[in-house]
């Protein structure tokens, strides 16, 4: 399916969103900030302001999902761009240390780890075997960054993390928005991120249109509908990381040709793929990719992608060039490339390509007085 292709927009995307967080707190920030979001900030001056990211609610999947007098669109302000992968794991550190990918380096659910030479998966720390590799061979050490809300603790205010993983754990908007309402207490100002795995999860399992995930997404807006009535002096944004499509999954082990050119797996992002390619046949390999997958993805070197800015236009970390690979092979119409028959199997839905779909992403306001 031929699909309208989509750059990210770093002057108006998560980034951007990031620098207005940072910018309204007093924090030093070189981005651009998002205007809409300036305009209920020093507008409204509140004295909290939460984040609620539902990950994978794109544009599309927000109005594909919920009717125009539902509460998530009544508020709903622009489109706006998530970055490149539109993928949870480099869009949520995006919005969490105000850095572009490029610069704090985790790219996609499977990273290039260039110490061990292998792909190891960016969250989990497990190689490609499903091994738990030791804490010192985590991207954290070789890639760390400094959150805003712990800039912000620096500064004497509250900041605190709401999601899976964060500090105060939350599985699911329901647990989400009971854990925020706890946390809005005080006089001093404070800033909360919170994240719910939702539709996200459920669309990797059953595509973006089945009613599970209409049910999902209804869900969250009710829940966030209830929350937003019972705050006050409070700003809530909410967003998603990226979108969603469906996925027409391919086996890299039917196309043994393109296979014979590689020195290791394939990695980064099943849309996004990274491809370290063995000396002296690389011409091969772009003919023998090209026959196998067609127009489907666009195939860059290295230096293409570092000249494209597609990672973002700042100073690139140290690791960066050796972690995207020799070649990246970036999705445009609706395939992916999975290492098993399993793993194409189990995925209906998809991100991390090039397309309107994926980057495209809703900012939702809402002013709580």
């Amino acid at each position: 399916m031929t699909r309208e292709i989509l750059r990210p927009d770093y002057d108006r995307s998560l980034l951007s969103l990031a620098a207005s967080f940072q910018r309204y707190f007093g924090l030093e920030t070189e981005n651009k900030t998002l205007e809409s979001a300036d305009r209920l900030l020093y507008d409204m001056k509140p004295r909290r302001v939460l984040l609620v990211i539902l990950d994978g609610m794109g544009t599309d999947i927000l109005c594909r999902h919920l009717p125009a007098d539902s509460f998530l669109r009544r508020n709903f302000i622009e489109t706006y761009s998530s970055t490149f992968p539109p993928t949870t794991v480099a869009a949520t550190t995006t919005i969490d240390s105000g850095l572009e990918p490029c610069a704090h380096g985790w790219l996609g659910w499977t990273s290039w780890n260039p110490f061990l030479k292998k792909n190891v998966e960016t969250f989990s720390n497990t190689d490609d075997d499903g091994n738990v590799l030791p804490l010192s061979d985590a991207i954290w050490n070789y890639l760390p960054y400094k959150s805003i809300c712990e800039r912000i603790r620096e500064k004497g205010m509250q900041a605190h993390t709401v999601s899976s993983f964060g500090e105060v754990p939350a599985h699911g908007i329901s647990e989400v928005c009971a854990e925020v309402k706890k946390l809005m207490t005080g006089k001093q100002r404070r800033y909360i991120y919170s994240y719910s795995e939702e539709p996200d999860h459920t669309m990797h399992r059953k595509g973006i249109g089945g009613p599970e995930v209409g049910k999902l997404v209804w869900e969250a807006n009710e829940r966030l509908a209830k929350l937003c009535s019972q705050l006050h002096e409070t700003a809530v944004f909410i967003t998603a990381d990226h979108g969603h499509i469906d996925c027409a999954g391919k086996d890299i082990n039917d196309y043994p040709a393109v296979l014979s050119h590689l020195s290791s797996a394939p990695g980064l992002e099943p849309r996004a793929v990274n491809l370290f390619v063995k000396a002296g046949e690389e011409a091969a390999f772009e003919s023998d990719f090209k026959a196998a997958f067609g127009d489907s993805f666009l195939l860059m070197t290295r230096g293409e992608v570092i000249e494209s800015r597609l990672f973002g236009r700042a100073e690139p970390n140290l690791h960066f060039a050796e972690m995207i690979g020799d070649y990246m092979a970036i999705a445009v119409a609706d395939d992916a490339i999975f290492g098993s028959k399993s793993d194409v199997a189990r995925t209906l839905g998809i991100h991390a390509g090039l397309t309107k779909e994926e980057m495209e992403i809703p900012l939702i306001a809402v002013r709580c007085d």
